[in-house]
């Protein structure tokens, strides 16, 4: 038996090629933009846990737990009212704390950025990106 025997053979140059992989999605991720993305998600994540870390220190996990979801709009939130509830608060102290763990988020998120790049006045900037 020759070498190769019982494989289909693909024709790189026949018509059916062109049509069938033509038509494939084009993936236009570059190893540079995949690198970015993995880094940004990577900065993402490290604020992430020092800000739970603060929440944990503070001996409030179970309001990070709860008001998590409001860092990014999840759909998993729980609501407000529930919240507030489980917590007994007001609904405008579960308000504040949004606000507050939404600022503390971007706090440590510029610090983080400050710490990568060598001129501060572009930590705007960077962000953005």
């Amino acid at each position: 038996m020759r070498r190769g025997g019982r494989v289909n053979v693909i024709s790189l140059t026949s018509p059916d090629f062109a049509t069938r992989y033509g038509t494939e999605p084009v993936d236009d991720v570059t190893p540079d933009l995949l690198y970015e993305r993995q880094w940004v998600q990577s900065l993402l994540d490290c604020v992430h846990s020092r800000l739970a870390q603060e929440y944990e220190r503070a001996d409030k996990a179970e309001l990070f737990r709860l008001l998590e979801p409001y860092l990014t709009y999840s759909e998993h939130a729980v609501s407000r009212g529930d919240v507030g509830r489980q917590l007994n608060l007001s609904p405008a102290a579960v308000g504040m704390s949004i606000n507050r763990m939404r600022r503390r988020y971007g706090e440590l998120l510029r610090a983080e950025v400050a710490a990568t790049i060598d001129d501060a006045s572009n930590i705007d900037e960077e962000v953005r990106m």
